[in-house]
């Protein structure tokens, strides 16, 4: 069975170790980002309805004409300290 020495086989191992996981932690990383641009996209969508809603909001207000309402002022009870 001529083939390469053990110490070989053994050098063989760990180059082809480090190269599977050294392609795993890329993939990995990979994945973190695409989930943290994912989490971004949600958080400014987020933002933007929320700020298109709060336009909204100013924008109603600002075309609401103004109700006035009559101010009734009753006397009070006034209790004084014993």
């Amino acid at each position: 069975m001529g083939g390469l020495p053990l110490e070989s086989w053994a050098l063989v191992t760990v180059i082809a170790s480090a190269a599977v996981f050294g392609t795993l932690y890329i993939l990995a990383s990979i994945l973190r980002d695409a989930t943290r641009r994912v989490d971004l996209y949600k958080r400014v969508a987020e933002l933007r309805a929320e700020y298109a809603r709060q336009a909204a909001e100013m924008a109603e207000r600002r075309t609401r004409s103004p109700q006035y309402v009559e101010v009734v002022e009753e006397a009070l009870p006034v209790r004084h300290a014993a």
